[in-house]
């Protein structure tokens, strides 16, 4: 399975496209300095608010890494579906590895068929290939999908888990906790598969 680039590319693109200096967006009149956030004493760019509703937003020059905007981005909020980026990651990993493969057929839980929000409505017992759960997972944004992948590549969804925070750890994402493959929050969880809330 090759990896697309095309996603990737239009990405860095665009991205490229927002490397301008400060001064040059200040001649748009889309720019608007920021009074709650200072860059003072560090080596990222002066903090911005474009003209737009969001309530957090990073923008970073992809060659550089030289931060372009910055807004609320220490505040914690709720993942969601950019939780299956993680999922989706450890996944590839596993695979490229060898732990399994795409064709490996995947044998569909209770937890993963009691699974809400976006999915694709997969039955306990049915059968699927990693290949095409991943694919539900990814494209349809399916939590159904991302359980039975957690669980096939780990044991249960649990385990997987932890290898989620492993991985973020290491990659030094400090402020970052999973408690799922999916992003759901815990009361949406299915009941019995639900981990014990941390002080």
């Amino acid at each position: 399975m090759k990896p697309c680039r095309k996603p990737f590319l239009f990405v860095m693109i665009m991205l490229s496209l927002f490397a301008a200096p400060v001064s040059a967006l200040k001649e748009t009149g889309i720019y608007t300095a920021s009074a709650t956030e200072s860059t003072a004493g560090t080596t990222t760019a002066e903090a911005v608010k474009l003209n737009l509703s969001l309530r957090s937003a990073v923008l970073v020059e992809p060659v550089t890494g030289q931060v372009l905007l910055s807004i609320n981005a220490e505040k914690a909020y709720a993942p969601a579906s950019m939780t299956k980026m993680m999922t989706a990651y450890i996944v590839a990993e596993s695979v490229k590895k060898g732990d399994f493969s795409w064709n490996d057929v995947v044998t569909v839980k209770e937890n993963a068929s009691k699974t809400i929000g976006s999915r694709v409505y997969l039955a306990q017992g049915e059968t699927h290939t990693v290949k095409e759960l991943y694919q539900a997972m990814l494209v349809h944004s399916a939590n159904d999908a991302a359980v039975a992948l957690a669980e096939y590549a780990a044991g249960s969804e649990q385990q997987f888990v932890t290898r989620m925070n492993q991985e973020a750890k290491r990659m030094g994402m400090i402020h970052t906790s999973y408690i799922n493959a999916t992003g759901l929050d815990r009361i949406d969880m299915p009941k019995n598969f639900r981990p014990e809330e941390t002080s």
